[in-house]
């Protein structure tokens, strides 16, 4: 059965001196895209130059990212790049266990007691005292570091971590970014990192309930706890007055404008500002 794959290329940037751009990429299971930002003028727009999905098939997976960077011949232009992937094989640990106590044949051991994955398609990534591992396919990693050579591979949810962190609230303060059929779930109290962690969904109430089950689970008080919302718009509004029935505290994530852009991923947005 041919695999579905929905393309829209766009036009590449003419571009005298790489040095002045940055590249993010955006890497899931249903897609790929890409955007580029002049560093030395900020005014000017980020330009999405790629933007390709396709059907949801663990099998195909490796080949559509591959053939999607190989048909995009500027991504492999010498940009400073982020790569963000997007999965919900994602595995938190104390920085000071991962550097004191583990090897890295030690930490995929330690994964695989939770996941599937090669070692060199383990990915690390540093947020703040922890570390979180990550990955999405085999052979991703090879791929990754030959023809992106030199990028920072970061996870969606450890970038999402990182750049709450510094709104949490002395009552707790949850945040959760609705994607399609998935929702990243993060809470802070007021000594740091509660969880973070990603979430399926089917049915809006589904994220209610992950929302509510964190407060419960960490033991925030509903008449305190701040509880933000992004991502889908149409999801975010309609969860708003059902979660103001639960918590007294409900609203959507305060952003900068320059993020506010619904066909960006907030995890590249917060890369871009």
């Amino acid at each position: 059965m041919a695999i579905e794959r929905k393309l829209t290329t766009y036009q590449g940037v003419k571009i005298d001196d790489t040095a002045c751009w940055h590249l993010v990429v955006y890497v899931s299971e249903r897609g790929l895209s890409a955007y580029l930002k002049n560093r030395e003028d900020l005014l000017e727009p980020t330009v999405k130059i790629v933007d390709e999905s396709w059907t949801v098939d663990e099998s195909s997976l490796l080949s559509q990212i591959e053939s999607a960077v190989y048909d995009h011949p500027q991504l492999l232009d010498d940009f400073s790049t982020d790569i963000i992937i997007s999965t919900p094989y994602v595995l938190w640990m104390p920085k000071k266990v991962v550097d004191d106590l583990y090897d890295m044949e030690e930490l995929t051991e330690l994964y695989n007691t939770i996941y599937c994955s090669e070692e060199d398609d383990i990915f690390q990534q540093q947020v703040g005292d922890g570390v979180v591992l990550f990955s999405l396919i085999d052979r991703l990693g090879s791929f990754l570091r030959r023809t992106l050579s030199g990028a920072n591979i970061c996870s969606e949810l450890g970038v999402l971590t990182e750049k709450f962190v510094d709104r949490r609230a002395e009552d707790g303060a949850v945040y959760a970014n609705i994607r399609e059929r998935e929702v990243d779930i993060i809470a802070y109290d007021r000594r740091g990192l509660l969880v973070s962690a990603v979430q399926t969904w089917r049915d809006p109430m589904d994220i209610c309930y992950h929302i509510m089950n964190t407060v419960d689970v960490w033991n925030l008080d509903p008449s305190k706890v701040q509880v933000s919302l992004s991502g889908i718009r149409d999801v975010r509004i309609g969860l708003l007055k059902e979660l103001r029935n639960h918590v007294k505290f409900a609203m959507q994530t305060m952003l900068p404008s320059a993020v506010n852009k619904e066909d960006m991923p907030l995890a590249v947005s917060l890369k871009l500002v």
